[in-house]
């Protein structure tokens, strides 16, 4: 029961770190979020992104959800067990939701740095300068 909750609760709390950067990215813009496919997501569809937009929107909660729990690991949770194991399951459940987020990136990484994106209620399509 207890990592049903905290399986929700990274992901409403990772897709939430999306949002917020949509919102950063295009203030003026509803952010839709929705579960498809088996998955859930936050978006802006229809709106236009730079590729660094797009990059730091979709990497953003594995930065600020992964990266702080990997350090709890070796600092609060030493010498407690159950501590660790929420820990890193809370670091495992982020990190394997961000796959998605991952090949997006692997992806852009690829494509000029002039290119744009545009998100939709699919996905997204990237479009690059001919």
């Amino acid at each position: 029961i207890l990592m049903t909750a905290a399986q929700f609760g990274v992901i409403i709390v990772h897709e939430g770190i999306h949002g917020l950067f949509f919102k950063l990215f295009a203030p003026g813009q509803k952010v839709k979020y929705g579960f498809a496919k088996g998955m859930a997501y936050a978006g802006c569809p229809g709106v236009y992104f730079s590729k660094r937009a797009y990059v730091v929107t979709g990497l953003a909660p594995l930065f600020f959800l992964s990266l702080p729990s990997y350090l709890l690991l070796f600092t609060v949770s030493l010498g407690r067990p159950w501590g660790y194991a929420a820990i890193a399951g809370i670091f495992l459940l982020n990190s394997s939701g961000a796959a998605g987020d991952l090949y997006t990136w692997s992806k852009a990484r690829k494509l000029p740095q002039d290119s744009y994106w545009l998100d939709t209620d699919t996905g997204c399509i990237a479009y690059v300068k001919e």
